[in-house]
């Protein structure tokens, strides 16, 4: 004769069994989870608990104890006539059952929410979103955790799943919080079982990743084999023995990948990465940095005329006084500076006398490109003769060819674009790119999260450009160590400028300049004079640039002969500085 349990919920559920075999104070979702696991239901392992985002399994289980509650509460208020396959003795058992069913789930369903639902949807969203080993459940009863995990391939990413992790001091769990997931983590490759020499170590390498390396997202994974391949004969050795790529990667390996040390960038500037060096090794990294150019005598002569004006009476007077004159024969490359800087003075004169003070109110961002920096920087640099200053939330063409290095086919693969800044100092010809500019709409302070952020994005930026300009000079070192990018960032109207080079190893150093201001008011108009100083050298850097792209090839005629015999295919060994390291997406 069936017994009451298979009587009630053999025909209602597709899991009935679970229910059978259990009593109702026994029925948890972790158990049923636990249960389905060693039963290796084929549904549960096609959705692996993972392929429904808002937790398919968490969703069933309660849809299961809502329909059993409420089958067995219908026993209570209908029993059951006595037939050939019920006598009364085994419908009493059965309300008797019903009855106990209905309690326990009651009372079970209050428990469950509260618990088990919220590791349940952390472990969901955690399996979707970290690019980490998971976190194994260590201090449970649950049987669930106490099995190997399992995994499925949803497209190439493997997962597992994450529950609590156990606190240092063996007391309650501590579950995972969605504020602690990482929205740029989230990846789409998984890792075979059988990778595990990715984490043996190597004489030659400072490993940090172990067990947990085979667990890595696609682009930490790169960022390991990046460093792996670089040779240790090429890397930066300080004088201490230090050496700085591996600093770097011991630091990156249990740091999010948000920082300009993943792609292997030093900001001078930044406390954490002067942290992970000793006073005498960082004075030493400081020292690499190139120094801002020298202004040329000339020009320097033409601005100091400008030191004592304080109104604007005298500003239109040393205009005149210093004009190139109607009778002296012009010469671009002699007076185009001074034609600038007087160009730049004269639209300030004009906004220092007006009534309404423009340069007191608030504007959107495209009036000060428009009515400052246009004049500043984009009339600045037209005598750097082959190059234009590309304005508008430009694509990176460095960015673009980064992105996109291992596309190898159209097919199901469209091209991505590169990072989009407010203007690109780039040749009308080949389109070579020196440099970068990030536009804010304001300015809060050097430490608000806008400028921080700008100033995260433009380092990238840089660095795409930097390494796009070693292809360019085949990575001949000489000229690598010479190149140099700029970047520029302004604000309302601040202005700050950034410089970047490889001096050596395969880490490329960055330097923030000191910020400068255009003057609200022609009293201060030395601060304007500081400005034009300062843009006259990151124009000239960019000069020095194309002169060392544009030089004759710095190998030599062996070199040059040995890849001609080989056909090209054999170089002489160069160092290779490592592109951006790719977000997350």
């Amino acid at each position: 004769m069936p017994t009451p349990a298979s009587v009630s919920f053999s025909k209602l559920f597709e899991h009935y069994e679970y229910f059978i075999e259990r009593q109702p104070n026994e029925w948890r979702e972790v158990d049923f989870l636990s249960w389905l696991n060693e039963k290796r239901d084929v549904l549960f392992k096609k959705n692996m608990l993972i392929e429904d985002r808002m937790g398919q399994w968490h969703y069933i289980f309660k849809k299961l104890l809502d329909s059993v509650k409420y089958r067995s509460k219908s026993l209570l208020e209908f029993p059951q006539q006595v037939t050939e396959d019920i006598d009364v003795d085994d419908l009493i058992t059965f309300a008797d059952t019903a009855l106990k069913s209905a309690n326990a789930l009651y009372k079970n369903t209050k428990i469950i929410p509260k618990d088990i639902s919220e590791w349940w949807i952390a472990a969901v969203i955690r399996n979707e979103r970290s690019s980490k080993a998971p976190e194994i459940l260590l201090n449970t009863k649950d049987t669930f955790a106490q099995e190997e995990p399992t995994s499925t391939r949803i497209g190439l990413r493997r997962k597992r799943v994450t529950t609590y992790r156990q606190e240092a001091n063996g007391e309650s769990s501590k579950p995972i919080e969605e504020s602690d997931i990482d929205e740029d983590n989230e990846d789409k490759a998984d890792e075979d079982d059988g990778d595990e020499e990715e984490a043996q170590s190597e004489s030659d390498f400072v490993e940090c990743m172990d067990d947990d390396e085979a667990e890595s997202s696609p682009t930490q994974l790169e960022f390991s084999n990046c460093y792996k391949a670089m040779m240790p004969g090429k890397k930066w050795m300080l004088s201490s023995g230090t050496c700085v790529e591996d600093v770097v990667y011991t630091h990156c390996c249990s740091s999010k990948p948000d920082s300009a040390l993943h792609s292997w960038i030093i900001d001078v500037d930044d406390i954490v990465t002067r942290d992970l060096f000793s006073a005498t090794d960082w004075a030493e990294i400081n020292r690499e940095l190139k120094h801002l150019p020298r202004v040329a005598e000339k020009f320097a002569t033409y601005l100091s005329k400008f030191e004592t004006v304080t109104t604007t009476k005298q500003l239109r007077e040393t205009l005149a006084a210093t004009s190139v004159q109607g009778d002296e024969e012009y010469n671009r490359e002699i007076h185009c500076d001074e034609e600038w800087a007087e160009y730049v003075l004269r639209k300030s004169l004009t906004d220092y006398e007006d009534p309404s003070n423009p340069l007191e109110k608030y504007h959107h961002k495209g009036w000060y490109d428009v009515n400052i920096w246009g004049a500043l920087i984009d009339h600045g640099f037209q005598n750097n003769t082959g190059l234009e200053v590309v304005r508008k939330e430009s694509t990176t063409t460095a960015t673009t060819t980064r992105k996109n290095r291992k596309r190898t086919s159209t097919k199901g693969n469209r091209a991505k674009m590169g990072y989009r800044v407010d203007g690109i100092f780039r040749t009308y010809v080949n389109e070579v790119e020196y440099g970068a500019i990030k536009v804010s709409k304001d300015f809060k302070g050097v430490t608000a999260t806008k400028w921080l952020d700008d100033a995260r994005k433009l380092a990238k930026a840089m660095h795409d450009i930097l390494v796009q300009l070693c292809h360019v000079v085949r990575f001949e070192e000489p000229k690598v160590r010479e190149l140099q990018v700029v970047g520029i960032l302004h604000g309302g109207l601040k202005l700050q400028s950034m410089r970047m080079n490889s001096p050596k190893g395969y880490i490329s150093i960055m330097k923030r300049d000191d910020l400068n201001e255009v003057p609200i008011v022609v009293g201060r108009l030395a601060d304007l004079i500081f400005v034009l100083k300062r843009v006259w050298q990151v124009k000239e850097i960019v000069r020095e640039c194309m002169s060392v792209v544009n030089s004759p090839t710095s190998q030599t005629e062996q070199e040059m002969l040995e890849e001609i015999l080989d056909e090209g295919n054999r170089t002489p060994q160069r160092i290779v500085l490592p592109w951006s390291f790719d977000t997350p997406n």
